[in-house]
């Protein structure tokens, strides 16, 4: 029997930060090859959207939606292409000059750019939502006392792109597409070895890639093939040899494993604890990217599938 040392510090470094992960379970051999071709597929889960929904903008004003807005400006040419592409661009009724791209949005009313917006134009279209990627405007708008979303939206990686898609799907009451088109955008970022990348197929590494896995396998892709690539190379990486970011990586890696088979997970498991109990501090603690709580956090968080603790979305 190996015991893990817990001080007081671990305790409270965990307690603290708990919170913040998601513990998530599922449940059962060790030929890699035929367990990664075995895995099975299950009945797809709806994801509706549920309304009133209340949104927390990024000035950290919360922003409630009564039904799908029906008239939307949006300032972001990000945003323009995922309402198109998830069949909701009949609800854009103004735009900035500067999108080009889909076709459809050459008839659409541009309403100002980067610099300068035409509130005037602005109150003709009389608009229920308003959004905005950047709070130059912000306050101009609200004085006129429209609805306004303020979201930052530079520098997204591959995480937060699929996010933005799922919260237009969710503010449109369209999430099934959104999440459709989420799995698509993840799944253009998969290399041939079957790892992701940050924003495209090139580099991926071994925490981008179990988070791959992972949300394939929530969202019940199981039985494609970018899902079974994805098990393989996180199996064939699963030492974390000359990685980074390896405590971030062994939480992730820990639910995408157990999900694709647990006794893949047994093996990866019994392994995981002993590479920690190698490397764990006297105090307790480990060390890595982030700093002692972080890295001790998520070395504990690794360990939680041997409680099976259910996940919070699932309790």
């Amino acid at each position: 029997m190996v015991t893990l040392i817990i001080g007081k510090n671990s305790i409270l470094i965990v307690l603290l930060t708990c919170a913040l992960f998601w513990l998530t379970n599922m449940g059962c051999n060790t030929n890699l090859e035929t367990h990664i071709n075995a895995l099975d597929s299950t009945s797809q889960v709806p994801f509706p959207s549920h309304f009133p929904l209340t949104i927390t903008d990024s000035s950290g004003q919360p922003i409630t939606f009564a039904q799908p807005p029906e008239r939307i400006i949006v300032l972001d040419s990000a945003s323009i292409e995922i309402l198109f592409s998830i069949n909701e661009g009949h609800r854009i009724v103004g735009t900035h000059s500067f999108v080009t791209y889909p076709d459809e949005v050459k008839t659409i009313p541009k309403v100002g750019n980067a610099f300068e917006i035409n509130f005037e134009r602005i109150v003709e279209l009389n608009p229920d939502l308003i959004f905005i990627f950047y709070d130059r405007f912000l306050s101009d708008l609200k004085r006129l006392g429209f609805n306004v979303l303020f979201l930052k939206s530079a520098d997204l990686n591959l995480s937060d792109i699929s996010n933005q898609i799922l919260l237009w799907g969710q503010i449109t009451g369209n999430t099934p597409k959104a999440i459709e088109k989420a799995i698509e955008f993840f799944i253009s970022c998969q290399a041939s070895s079957g790892g992701f990348g940050y924003t495209s197929k090139s580099g991926p590494n071994q925490p981008r890639s179990a988070i791959g896995c992972l949300v394939l396998a929530l969202s019940k892709d199981t039985d494609s093939k970018a899902y079974k690539q994805s098990v393989k190379y996180l199996m064939e990486n699963a030492a974390h040899d000359g990685q980074g970011h390896k405590f971030y990586s062994l939480y992730y890696t820990s639910q995408a494993v157990f999900r694709a088979d647990p006794s893949l997970w047994r093996v990866w498991n019994s392994k995981n604890v002993k590479r920690l109990l190698a490397t764990q501090s006297e105090d307790g603690s480990w060390n890595g990217n982030y700093g002692k709580a972080f890295s001790t956090s998520a070395a504990l968080l690794s360990l939680a599938l041997n409680y099976r603790y259910l996940p919070i979305y699932e309790r």
